[in-house]
This record gives structure tokens, sequence and C-alpha cells, in this order.
């Protein structure tokens, strides 16, 4: 049973104009059958296999990628696609071709994330941990600090508190400085 260039395209995940792309290149060829200018019907099992040994895993993006980016072009608020799964075969026959192809994406994907380490737009998981954490540590430690301040300008502009009265103004400020810290943390998810 023949198929439409768009409904191969959703079998692969791809859009319709990666499908035609690869037409034209000559990447799909036995499985194509024209029927105008630009109309194609495709057999879905030949066009599966030509697919995989014709192209490469690591230079494909999904249609929700490239609708994301067009999104982006135009200016638009959208949230990051999901990634890309690992190239490599998708379930056909391993072959040589795509077992290398595999291997190639996987080296490219390794020297990409060494690239965005040296380049600073990735660092070390625990690294980051560390200095959230002190981070964290300055904040409470700051704001903590801030109670006898409070009670000492408090105390002036009511003219003046016993220590029974600052002890009091102080623990109610250090119990509102502890909740807000509290909700900080469960906002920023720490555990």
């Amino acid at each position: 049973m023949l198929i439409s260039v768009a409904e191969f395209a959703a079998q692969r995940g791809v859009s319709p104009q990666a499908v035609r792309k690869a037409i034209k290149a000559g990447r799909l060829k036995r499985s194509v059958e024209r029927k105008g200018p630009r109309n194609y019907v495709i057999d879905p099992e030949m066009a599966a296999l030509e697919w995989e040994r014709n192209t490469a895993p690591h230079q494909q993006r999904t249609a929700e990628q490239i609708n994301t980016g067009k999104a982006r072009a135009r200016g638009e608020d959208v949230e990051a696609p999901g990634p890309m799964p690992p190239p490599g075969n998708k379930g056909g026959a391993g072959t040589y071709a795509s077992a290398k192809a595999a291997a190639e994406g996987y080296k490219a994907m390794l020297l990409k994330l060494d690239y965005e380490e040296r380049s600073g737009k990735l660092v070390e998981k625990a690294a980051a941990e560390r200095a959230f954490a002190a981070a964290g540590m300055q904040v409470r430690d700051a704001v903590m600090r801030t109670a006898q301040q409070m009670v000492g300008e408090i105390a002036t502009a009511v003219g003046g508190l016993s220590q029974e009265q600052r002890a009091a103004v102080m623990q109610v400020i250090d119990r509102h400085h502890v909740r807000a810290l509290e909700e900080l943390v469960r906002a920023a998810g720490v555990r």
C-alpha cells in the first residue's frame, strides 16, 4: 500500500519537508513514485529501509524541533523541544552503516558537550549544587541578621521597648524569616 509524503513523515517523526528533501537528494529512490510535479506516493516499508541506510541519524530533526525553531525565528516564546533520541539504528536490522553512523553520532554529541563545557555553557552538577548551597546560606545569614536591626528600629519608632518586648518582637521577626526562607527552599526544589 502506498502512502503520501505527509503520512510517511508522520511515521518517521520528521517533517514532510525532510522527506521531500530526502527524495530530492536521492536518499529515497526506489520507494518513491512520482504522481505530479510535487506529488509523490511512497512504499513505506521500502522507504524505511532506504531512510535508515541513507540518512545520517545525527543530522535528523523531528517536526517538533523544526516547528519550534521556526516559532523562535518569528519571535514567539516557545518551550524548547525534547531531545532527539540517541543516534543509531531505530529498531531496524543492524548494519555496518547504521553502527558507524551511531558511533559518529555519539562522537559528535561528546564533542559538542566538551565544547559547551569548555566555553562555560555547561558546568559540573556537583559544583553548581555547592555554589547554590553556599549562596543559599549567605542569603539565610543576611536575612537572619536583619532581625536585630529591625528590633532596634522598631524600639526607636515606638519610643522604647523593654527587654521582654524586644525578645517577643525578635521571636516574631525570626519566625517570619524562617517561614519565608523555607518557602524559598521549597520553591527552589532543594532537598
